[in-house]
């Protein structure tokens, strides 16, 4: 068994592995992160913080592919707690006094948990989430320090600021400048000062949680139907499922994209995966009417539907090794210094590219370039430019070309 956590910054790096010594620590958690691991049933992955802001946020249906393949998912303290307590019912497993709270309705905003931190290797944060001031007024108000005005107007005051501005010293300054009641900020550090174990829940109900792991898997995942997914899991499947090659993450997708471009052979593979879509229809066309269908044909799941098909065409080491190449190209050839150079190529320029590659006439000849394009499975030639548009500048280079040279690098 194998366990992933996806924290910063409610635990540093030290805190996980004092607590877990033989997790695999991440970063917060975002967007196709986790269908790129290597995963198999029984491992257990703890999402403890996450990315909703400057990233886009890790989507449901990704933990629920995990449930599915028998991964535990556990969530605690931050974006964990908020996802837990939105998918209890469907395997995730939550734990800690900050998933009760959202499980229980007794918070529901995604700015209780939020945090904005630094760019560094801990994660720093930069303001103090409202859950944590929500916990710690409670605990001042239990023990008699705050009377229950004086807790509400702390609250009412902590939750009208920014996410971003929330900290003791802006919850005084707007106190002092609204209600002359600064002073009631003081009586609450005081009583943090006594009572650290109110500072801080998210850390305390992460450190808790990575305690009782064991326990908390005990389990097996639950099994979910297959209604459950959509054609966006499977998009989404084939998008960040792949590897590293020397630094850089090759996705299937990028490999079957590849392969719709350059491999000769891809028309065929595309016409046998059509026929065998559509039979026994197929077999009774003629050699028109079968055309007309293979340029028309749209697997519903997607390019997944064509690995499915021939799971060996994303097993070429060559191949990674050609688009890692392109995309270090990529991120090094820059215009004016400013942006990556192939974002700024034109789109006459890549139909061209493409007519060279498909051995097609020089002419401007849109329809003859549409349909070649379908004949490799693209649903338009604009997919088709888009698709051929990470691998030019590569490509120029491996024929001469002068257009790395021509521009500064990075």
């Amino acid at each position: 068994m194998s366990l992933h956590v996806f924290a910063g910054p409610t635990l540093s790096a030290a805190d996980v592995t004092a607590h877990a010594p033989h997790a695999v620590l991440h970063p917060p958690v975002a967007h196709g992160d986790l269908l790129s691991l290597a995963l198999v049933p029984g491992d257990v992955v703890v999402i403890i913080d996450g990315y909703y802001h400057q990233a886009a946020p890790v989507r449901h249906k990704e933990i629920l592919q995990l449930i599915d393949r028998g991964v535990h998912v556990v969530g605690c303290a931050s974006m964990g707690a908020l996802r837990a307590a939105e998918l209890h019912t469907c395997g995730m497993i939550g734990h800690g006094v900050v998933y009760s709270m959202y499980r229980n309705e007794e918070i529901d905003a995604d700015d209780e948990v939020a945090v904005a931190h630094l760019r560094t290797d801990d994660f720093s944060a930069m303001n103090v989430p409202l859950v944590n001031v929500r916990f710690a007024l409670r605990g001042a108000a239990d023990a008699g320090v705050l009377d229950d005005r004086e807790h509400a107007s702390l609250l009412e005051t902590a939750r009208g600021l920014h996410y971003t501005d929330r900290s003791w010293r802006n919850i005084r300054a707007t106190l002092t400048r609204d209600a002359g009641e600064g002073e009631l900020v003081d009586k609450v550090e005081q009583f943090l000062q006594e009572h650290p174990e109110c500072a801080n829940i998210k850390r305390a109900d992460a450190l808790a949680t990575l305690d009782h792991v064991v326990e908390l898997t005990a389990s097996p995942p639950a099994r979910l139907p297959a209604s459950w997914q959509n054609e966006l899991i499977f998009r989404w499947v084939v998008e960040f499922e792949g590897r590293d090659v020397d630094g850089r993450w090759v996705s299937d997708g990028d490999v079957l994209r590849h392969r719709q471009i350059y491999d000769p052979s891809f028309p065929d593979i595309w016409e046998e995966l059509v026929v065998d879509a559509t039979a026994p229809g197929a077999p009774t066309l003629d050699a028109d009417e079968l055309r007309a269908v293979v340029r028309a044909f749209r697997p519903v799941r997607g390019l997944y539907d064509v690995r499915t098909f021939r799971p060996g065409l994303v097993d070429d080491p060559e191949v990674h090794g050609a688009i890692a190449e392109a995309k270090r190209m990529n991120d090094d050839v820059m215009w004016r210094r400013k942006v990556r150079l192939v974002e700024r190529l034109s789109t006459t320029r890549l139909e061209q590219h493409l007519r060279e590659l498909w051995g097609l006439s020089p002419v401007d000849d849109v329809t003859e370039l549409t349909t070649a394009a379908q004949d490799r499975g693209f649903v338009s030639l604009e997919e088709a430019v888009a698709a051929v548009r990470p691998f030019f500048l590569r490509d120029d280079a491996d024929k001469g070309g002068r257009i790395q040279g021509r521009w500064s690098t990075s």
